[in-house]
C-alpha cells in the first residue's frame, strides 16, 4: 500500500516488527509499507486488519505456547505486524477456560513480559480444574529505534507501548515556574521532559500527525541513546496507534477460536499495561469492549495516567488497584514523586520535606495507620508516612502540599480536582485517588476505608512489604453502588509486589488469581 505524505515506512521482516526513520528530522517523504519482502495488499478502510496466522509455536510444561500475528493499519497510517502470544494448557485445548490478558509496560514486548510475570509457570502448577488461558499482549511497534533494538525475541530492547490514558495525545509544554491557573490547555509535562536524557521517543504516528514535534538526538547522545528521535517542543508519552482495534481483534479471536470463556475475561497489567487494563474496561467510547468481550475483572498496578485521561469505568467492573508507595514513575501520591524543581534530579528534597512534616502527631498517626513501630528506621518511617497519605487519598499531607502548590512547586489538578503527581521525567500523572474514583465511578472518601493486611497473604509476607489493602464500601462513596473494588499499597517502587523477589513470585500469583479472581471462577454478571 503506498501512503502519501508518510514520514516513516513500516518495514517488517519475518519474526520482527520495526519502523525506521528515513531522512530524520522534519523531512516528509512518501513511503511503502512492507511485510517481509512483499508489498502489503490493498485493503478497504473499514477492514483495518488482515488474517491472523501462526508466527511461532512451542510445546510447554502446561501445553502449548503460540505467537500469532496479523497486519493492522490505523486510518491513513501504514500497515504493520501486530503480535500476541497465547499459552494454552492441555486441559483448555478442547474446553472453555477463563482468560488472563497480560498487558506489558512501555518499551517491552510479549516475550519480555511473559518472562517477567511468569504467569505461564504458574499456569502449569494450578490444579486441572483451575487452568486458564494466558494471552500475553504486545503494544504498538512504531517507536523509532536503532536496528539492534527492533522487536525480536530478546528479553530486553523492544520498543512497544500502548496508546491509552491520554498519553498518545500531544500537548504543549508547561514552564516549570508557571501558575496552573494561568496556563492554557492541559499540558502534561514540564520543559525538563524535553531533555534528551528523559524525553520519550518520537513515534512514527506522532511524526505523521505532528511533523515538527520531533528532532534528532544531539551527536553526543547518538551512539548510546536507544531512540534516534525525541520530542522537542510538544509533550507526548506514547504512540498514537490503533490499539483499540488490536485488542478487540485479539480478544475476539481467543474467545471464538481458542475456547476462551467470554464471561471470565481478566485484564491485568503494570505501568502502561495497568493503564491499558483500565482503558479497555471503560464503559463507552472506542476502547470499550463489546458486551461479549467485556472483562469480568481488572487488575491494575501502578497505572499512572496523564491528566488528559477520560477513563470512566463507572463501577461496572470488579477491580484490584495496586501501588508501590515509593513509585516515582507512576506516583500514587504527589509525595511519591518529585517537586518541579527536583523533577530532573533524584535528590532528597522531597524525602526531607516528608520527614519534616512527619514529626509529632502526623507521623504518629501515620505509623499507627500503617502498623509500623516507633523505633523503625527513618527510611521505613518515611515510607509509612507516604503510605498513610495514600491511604487517606492525600488528606494526611494535604496542608503542606497546598503550601508548595501556592509556590508553583508541585503539579496541577487533574480533571477530577485532585493534585497530580510529577514523575522523574517531569510529566504530571494521575495519583491513586483519582484512579480509584475512575474505577468506582464516584468520589471516594479514602479516609473512611479500613486498611489492613489481606487475610489470604501470609502475615510475615504482608508485613515484609507493609502490604495494606481495603475494600471500597458504599459508605466511602456516599451510597453510590459499584462492583467490588479493592485498593492495595505496599512498600516498593514501580513494580508488582513480590514479582522480582527470588522464590516468592508465586505469592503475587496466588494473591491475584486465588484471592481476587477466586481461582478463576469470578464471572461477569
Amino acid at each position: 500500500v503506498r501512503i502519501a505524505g508518510v514520514l516513516v515506512a513500516a518495514v517488517l521482516a519475518a519474526g520482527c516488527c520495526a519502523l525506521f526513520a528515513q531522512g530524520l528530522g522534519t523531512a516528509i517523504w512518501s513511503g511503502v509499507a512492507f511485510i517481509g519482502d512483499e508489498l502489503m495488499p490493498d485493503h478497504p478502510n473499514d477492514v483495518p486488519a488482515g488474517p491472523i496466522d501462526v508466527h511461532e509455536h512451542n510445546t510447554t510444561e502446561a501445553g502449548d505456547f503460540t505467537v500469532y500475528r496479523f497486519p493492522l493499519s490505523f486510518g491513513k497510517y501504514p500497515l504493520y505486524w501486530r503480535r500476541f502470544g497465547v499459552d494454552v494448557p492441555k486441559e483448555c485445548q478442547n474446553a472453555s477456560c477463563p482468560v488472563l490478558f497480560d498487558f506489558h509496560g512501555s518499551f517491552d514486548s510479549l516475550y519480555s513480559q511473559r518472562t517477567w510475570t511468569k504467569w505461564y509457570q504458574y499456569q502449569a502448577k494450578v490444579p486441572p480444574d483451575n487452568k486458564f488461558l494466558l494471552v500475553t499482549l504486545e503494544g504498538s511497534p512504531d517507536a523509532i529505534t536503532y536496528e539492534h533494538l527492533q522487536l525480536s525475541r530478546e528479553l530486553s530492547g523492544s520498543s512497544t507501548s500502548w496508546n491509552v490514558e491520554g498519553w498518545g495525545e500531544v500537548t504543549s509544554v508547561m514552564d516549570v515556574a508557571a501558575s496552573c491557573a494561568d496556563t492554557k490547555g492541559e499540558p502534561h509535562c514540564f520543559k525538563g521532559a524535553m531533555d534528551e536524557d528523559y524525553a520519550y521517543p518520537c513515534y512514527s504516528t506522532t511524526q505523521y500527525a505532528h511533523p515538527r514535534a520531533c528532532r534528532e538526538y544531539k551527536e553526543q547522545y547518538d551512539k548510546d541513546a536507544p531512540f534516534k528521535q525525541v520530542h522537542t517542543k510538544l509533550c507526548q508519552g506514547s504512540s498514537d496507534a490503533n490499539d483499540w482495534d488490536y485488542f478487540h481483534i485479539v480478544a475476539d479471536y481467543v474467545v471464538k477460536k481458542l475456547h476462551g470463556d467470554q464471561r471470565r475475561l481478566y485484564f491485568i497489567g503494570q505501568s502502561m499495561g495497568g493503564q491499558a487494563s483500565m482503558q479497555f474496561a471503560t464503559a463507552s467510547g472506542k476502547y470499550a469492549m463489546p458486551r461479549g468481550l467485556a472483562p469480568a475483572a481488572i487488575v491494575a498496578c501502578s497505572p499512572g495516567a496523564s491528566r488528559l485521561s477520560t477513563v470512566q469505568i463507572k463501577g461496572k467492573v470488579p477491580a484490584l488497584l495496586m501501588y508501590g508507595v515509593t513509585d516515582s514513575t507512576a506516583p500514587p501520591s504527589a509525595w511519591s514523586g518529585y517537586s518541579r524543581e527536583d523533577a530532573m534530579t533524584a535528590n532528597l528534597a522531597f524525602t526531607k520535606l516528608r520527614q519534616g512534616n512527619g514529626n509529632g502527631t502526623v507521623l504518629k498517626r501515620a505509623l499507627d495507620m500503617v502498623g509500623v513501630a516507633d523505633d523503625s528506621d527513618q527510611k521505613t518511617k518515611s515510607a509509612a508516612l507516604v503510605m498513610a497519605d495514600c491511604m487517606t487519598g492525600g488528606e494526611l499531607l494535604k496542608e503542606p502540599l497546598e503550601r508548595l502548590a501556592s509556590k508553583n512547586l508541585v503539579g496541577c489538578r487533574d480533571r477530577l480536582g485532585h493534585r497530580l503527581g510529577i514523575d522523574g521525567t517531569g510529566r504530571m500523572v494521575e495519583t491513586a485517588r483519582t484512579r480509584l474514583e475512575r474505577i468506582v465511578g464516584a468520589s471516594v472518601n479514602m479516609s473512611s476505608l479500613k486498611f489492613g493486611a489481606p487475610p489470604d497473604v501470609p502475615a510475615a509476607e504482608a508485613a515484609s512489604y507493609m502490604l495494606r489493602c481495603a475494600t471500597v464500601d458504599d459508605k466511602a462513596t456516599g451510597g453510590a453502588k459499584h462492583a467490588k473494588a479493592q485498593v492495595c499499597f505496599f512498600n516498593d517502587g514501580h513494580t508488582f509486589p513480590w514479582i522480582d523477589v527470588e522464590g516468592k513470585i508465586g505469592l503475587f500469583h496466588d494473591f491475584v488469581f486465588k484471592g481476587f479472581l477466586q481461582h478463576g471462577t469470578l464471572a461477569r454478571q
